[in-house]
């Protein structure tokens, strides 16, 4: 019984996140972190703890699963993938491409993916407004940033959505490629 709880919970941790590594049809190496957000213990007990910001982590509403990340006046940024260069590979990547669905709960909720390098070092944001013209229609979100040459292995790399109002914004099936 303690064998068949132990595979459980494995399972369980796989399937609210993976992460890989692939390689490109261009022969680049890609890395893969993902999340259906559906196990928040999971996803905080993970090594390095790459996903923050898991307060926002709401049940009921959601592309895939039960679970997503609510975004609105109080709690501006969802789930956020945060980490180390370092830790994350021992080359730097030259790109990061950001996925996820994302579903506008009220009008007028403007949201950014933003995607920042130790802070002041890299600060890039895409617009995703136009798409959420209906309100509780979940739509794809996609960005893809490309990174500089000066980057370290002491830097953080961080990617997530923020609302910038008053509206809420759930946020699920989040996905971050980094490109070596």
């Amino acid at each position: 019984m303690k064998k068949l709880l132990f595979f459980a919970a494995i399972a369980s941790m796989l399937a609210s996140c993976n992460s890989g590594k692939k390689e490109a049809s261009n022969g680049d190496s890609v890395k893969v972190f993902e999340t259906n957000i559906e196990n928040v213990d999971s996803l905080a007990s993970l090594p390095n703890g790459v996903w923050k910001n898991l307060k926002t982590v709401v049940e009921g509403v959601a592309h895939s699963g039960r679970f997503s990340s609510k975004i609105d006046s109080i709690e501006q940024f969802s789930m956020v993938f945060e980490d180390q260069l370092s830790n994350l590979d021992s080359k730097m990547p030259k790109k990061v491409n950001f996925s996820a669905f994302g579903s506008a709960v009220k009008p007028n909720t403007p949201v950014l993916i933003v995607l920042s390098v130790s802070s002041d070092k890299v600060y890039k944001t895409a617009s995703a407004d136009s798409l959420f013209t209906t309100l509780n229609e979940w739509k794809p979100i996609n960005a893809q940033f490309e990174l500089p040459d000066n980057l370290a292995g002491d830097d953080i790399l961080k990617v997530y959505v923020w609302n910038r109002q008053k509206g809420e914004f759930l946020v699920d099936d989040i996905k971050v490629e980094l490109i070596y």
